[in-house]
């Protein structure tokens, strides 16, 4: 539930976030890759 949560931040453009720190790289590395959010 967290997770979607998150994929759901990390979609809205207005939050202006360019990093993810997390341990779970394969749930977010979709999202990240196409807002050029860098996963540390």
């Amino acid at each position: 539930m967290i997770d979607m949560l998150i994929r759901l931040m990390l979609e809205d453009k207005s939050l202006g976030i360019t990093h993810l720190l997390t341990f779970n790289v394969k749930d977010f590395v979709d999202v990240c890759r196409e807002r050029r959010i860098e996963l540390v």
